[in-house]
């Protein structure tokens, strides 16, 4: 139910756009679990030695490349288990988009990246809110209907609420 709203106006809606955290790609891997767990982020943008986007880190990929294979998180570099082809988007991308692009490369976390620079991340749980909200303000606007018409026309309409809130047509 996303609307053609873009990941900027959701970042204006709802104050929030997650902010961008990076760690260096020679990091360890035990360093970048702390920072997401400090954080509450399931990601890191890792910069390479120019400073630049070389790649993501992600929870899933610490369990799968670190503790299933019951490697050092502090003797393992960052740069030995990111993601090195950042799937991105600008702010100007539809939510639509993002959404696809997320299914299409099984990803939950977005960089947000305007001319060359990081400015921020958005997930799928941002989608997930915004969808939700959507839902929500459509059923209130239905709710608000109902109410006016019974208030209005009480002779054609013949309805209850049941104790759940739920319409009952009698």
């Amino acid at each position: 139910m996303l609307s053609e709203a873009t990941v900027g106006e959701t970042h204006l809606s709802s104050h929030r756009l997650e902010p961008i955290l990076v760690i260096d790609q020679y990091e360890s891997v035990a360093a970048a679990a702390r920072k997401m767990a400090d954080h509450d982020v399931g990601s890191l943008l890792v910069l390479g030695s120019k400073r630049q986007v070389a790649g993501i880190v992600t929870e899933r990929d610490i369990v799968t490349h670190v503790v299933a294979q019951r490697n050092d998180p502090e003797q393992m570099a960052v740069h030995h288990i990111m993601t090195r082809n950042v799937v991105s988007c600008r702010s100007d991308t539809n939510l639509n988009h993002v959404r696809q692009l997320m299914m299409g490369h099984n990803v939950r976390h977005l960089p947000v990246i305007e001319d060359g620079a990081p400015i921020g991340m958005i997930s799928a749980r941002d989608l997930l809110t915004r969808e939700l909200q959507q839902w929500q303000s459509l059923a209130q606007h239905q709710s608000q209907i109902l109410q006016d018409i019974e208030r209005e026309h009480p002779e054609v309409v013949r309805w209850r609420r049941d104790n759940r809130g739920r319409v009952v047509i009698d």
